[in-house]
C-alpha cells in the first residue's frame, strides 16, 4: 500500500481488514480527495463502495455498506455529497438524487 499516507492506510485497514490492500491498489490518485462534508472518507472510497458493493439506494451506502448512519454522521451535507458521488456512478438524475437524500434523511431521523 505504498504511495498512500499512513493515516489513510490505517483507516482502510480498520474498515476493510484484509481487503484494505485491494482497496488501496484500485484507488486512482485523485480518489484520495477527502469528502468536504466528511473528511474521514475519500471520494474514491465512496465511489468504489457504490460500484462494487451493490448499492442501489443512498440508504444502502450509509446503513449497510459503511458506518456513517450507525455512528450518527449522516447529516444532510454528508448525504448530499454522497448522493452526488452515487448519482454520477449510478446514473441518477437530479430528481432521483434529491429523492434518495430525502429518503435517507427519513431513515436516519431520530
Amino acid at each position: 500500500m505504498s504511495g498512500h499516507p499512513a493515516d489513510s492506510i490505517a483507516t482502510l485497514l480498520d474498515r476493510y481488514g484484509t481487503l484494505a490492500e485491494e482497496y488501496a491498489a484500485e484507488l486512482e490518485p485523485d480518489a484520495e480527495t477527502p469528502l468536504e462534508s466528511h473528511p474521514g472518507y475519500t471520494v474514491g472510497e465512496i465511489d468504489r463502495i457504490v460500484a462494487d458493493e451493490y448499492v442501489e439506494h443512498l440508504t444502502d451506502l450509509i446503513c449497510r455498506r459503511s458506518l456513517i448512519a450507525i455512528l450518527g454522521e449522516a447529516s444532510e451535507d454528508v448525504l448530499e455529497e454522497l448522493a452526488g458521488i452515487a448519482a454520477a456512478r449510478l446514473g441518477w438524475d437530479h430528481a432521483r438524487k434529491d429523492e434518495e437524500v430525502r429518503l435517507a434523511l427519513e431513515e436516519v431521523a431520530v
